[in-house]
């Protein structure tokens, strides 16, 4: 595997710690909730732009980032990480 790839397991286990911490709190980011889950993953630039409105003041922002890093679509920490 190359260190890249650690990078970004890495990232994505720390996310899923963060989730689940914010979970035992009784906190869901605004992405888990089932009416607006779609729009990070929109393939409508506009909605990803809301995405990353809903995405201001998240629990999880700062390790939602380091994901969103090695991303080549959606929305990630309120950033449109789609390549055009």
């Amino acid at each position: 595997m190359t260190a890249t790839y650690m990078r970004a397991a890495e990232a994505g286990e720390r996310l899923t710690r963060a989730l689940i911490t914010a979970a035992a709190r009784g906190i869901r980011p605004r992405c888990g909730d089932y009416e607006t889950s779609y729009l990070w993953l929109s393939e409508l630039e506009h909605e990803r732009q809301q995405a990353a409105r809903l995405c201001a003041d998240c629990v999880v922002i700062a390790e939602c980032d380091e994901v969103g890093k090695h991303q080549r679509f959606g929305t990630w920490a309120g950033i449109d990480r789609s390549r055009r």
